[in-house]
C-alpha cells in the first residue's frame, strides 16, 4: 500500500508546491493508513509539515467523543499537530432540509478549507480507496450519469488530494494490522441505510460473487479510461474556446451560429462550462437540463427565450448570443 501512495504522489504530482499537508482524520483504518503511510514517507515525499484535521459531527454521541480521543492520543503520539471542529449536523440536516450524509459533507468540508485558510496547508488529503471509488462510478452509472461522471473521484481536485485511490480496502487493513494500528469503527457504515451503504454491503458483493470477480477493478478502470477522455475533450474545448465565445458587457457569452457547428458531445461540454464559469459548479445541471438547452441553442430562432435552469440561473438567448444570468437580475 506504501508503494502505491507513493506512486499515486509521482504519478499525478499531488504534492507539487505543496510543503504543508493536512490530513482528514477521523479515526477509521483509512485515513489512519494515511496518516501514517504520509508520516512514515515524510523526508521521501518532500513533506515539510504534516497535521490533521478532525470534525465531529455529532451523531454518534458517546462514540463520537471517542473518535476524537483517539485521534488526539495518535497525532499526539506522532507530533503531529490536529485541528478539531464539531457541529450539530442532526439540527442542521433538519434545518435546510438535507439527508444527513449531505448536511456531515456539507459541514465537514465547510470547517476543512476554513481551516486550511487559517493554519496556511497546502493541500487537504482524504482517505478515499479503490473501493470507494468502484462504488462511486456505480452510483453514478444508475443515476444515469455521463462521461464526466464516469471520471468519479480524481487524485487532485484543486486542494484536495487522493493519495490512497489506487488502493484496495483489503491492502489498507493489511497495513493497519501490519503496523499493530487498532483504528476506530463507524458501525453506521454497516447499516444499508443510504444508496453507497447498500452497494457496499449488497450490490458490489452480489456482482462479485454471481458476475465478475474483479468487479471493483473492472469500474475503477472505467473511471480511469473516463478520466482520461474527458482531459483530452477539455483540452479541444480549451482549443475552441476563443472561437465559441465572446466577452462582451462583462459576461461571458456562447456565439450560437459557431456552436451550431460543433458535435453535439461538443455542444454539451461547452453549455456545461458556461454554467461551470458562472455558477462556481455543474453539480446541479441536469442532463434534461443541458439537452433542453441544447436543442433551444441550435433552435432557428431563439432570440428572446428564456430557460429557467437550477440554482437559481436562467439561460437568455439575444442576437446569436446565449448568456446566463440569475434569476433576480432583469433580462435586457
Amino acid at each position: 500500500m506504501l508503494k502505491k501512495v507513493k506512486e499515486a504522489c509521482s504519478r499525478f504530482n499531488l504534492l507539487e508546491n505543496a510543503k504543508h499537508i493536512t490530513v482528514a482524520l477521523s479515526g477509521g483504518a483509512d485515513s489512519m493508513a494515511l496518516l501514517y503511510a504520509l508520516f512514515n514517507s515524510k523526508d521521501e515525499l518532500g513533506i515539510q509539515k504534516l497535521s490533521a484535521v478532525h470534525f465531529n459531527h455529532q451523531i454518534r454521541g458517546g462514540e463520537a467523543l471517542r473518535d476524537q480521543n483517539f485521534v488526539e492520543a495518535q497525532c499526539k503520539k506522532l507530533g503531529v499537530e490536529l485541528y478539531l471542529g464539531s457541529a450539530d449536523v442532526p439540527s442542521f440536516a433538519k434545518e435546510h432540509r438535507l439527508s444527513m450524509e449531505l448536511a456531515a459533507r456539507e459541514l465537514r468540508y465547510a470547517f476543512f478549507w476554513q481551516t486550511m485558510a487559517r493554519v496556511g496547508a497546502d493541500v487537504l488529503a482524504t482517505a478515499h480507496h479503490a473501493d470507494d471509488q468502484a462504488e462511486t462510478v456505480l452510483m453514478r452509472i444508475l443515476r444515469g450519469t455521463g462521461l464526466d461522471g464516469l471520471s468519479a473521484m480524481k487524485p487532485r481536485e484543486g486542494k484536495k488530494i487522493r493519495p490512497l485511490l489506487f488502493a484496495r480496502r483489503a491492502e489498507i487493513l493489511a497495513y493497519c494490522g501490519a503496523r499493530g494500528l487498532e483504528p476506530r469503527h463507524d458501525a453506521t457504515n454497516d447499516l444499508p441505510d443510504c444508496t453507497r451503504n447498500v452497494l457496499r454491503l449488497k450490490v458490489l458483493p452480489y456482482l462479485q460473487q454471481s458476475c465478475n470477480p474483479e468487479v471493483a477493478r473492472a469500474l475503477c478502470q472505467l473511471a480511469e479510461l473516463a478520466r482520461a477522455d474527458c482531459d483530452y475533450l477539455e483540452q479541444q474545448l480549451d482549443a475552441i474556446w476563443p472561437y465559441l465565445t465572446r466577452e462582451e458587457e462583462g459576461q461571458r457569452k456562447i456565439v450560437l451560429a459557431s456552436l451550431r457547428r460543433q458535435h453535439p458531445a461538443m455542444q454539451r461540454r461547452a453549455l456545461r462550462r458556461l454554467y461551470r464559469e458562472a455558477a462556481g459548479s455543474g453539480r446541479d445541471l441536469s442532463f434534461i437540463h443541458v439537452e433542453e438547452l441544447r436543442q433551444l441553442a441550435i433552435s432557428e430562432r431563439p432570440t428572446g427565450k428564456v430557460l429557467a435552469l437550477s440554482g437559481g440561473y436562467r439561460a437568455c438567448f439575444s442576437y446569436d448570443r446565449l448568456f446566463l444570468r440569475q434569476s433576480s437580475e432583469e433580462v435586457s
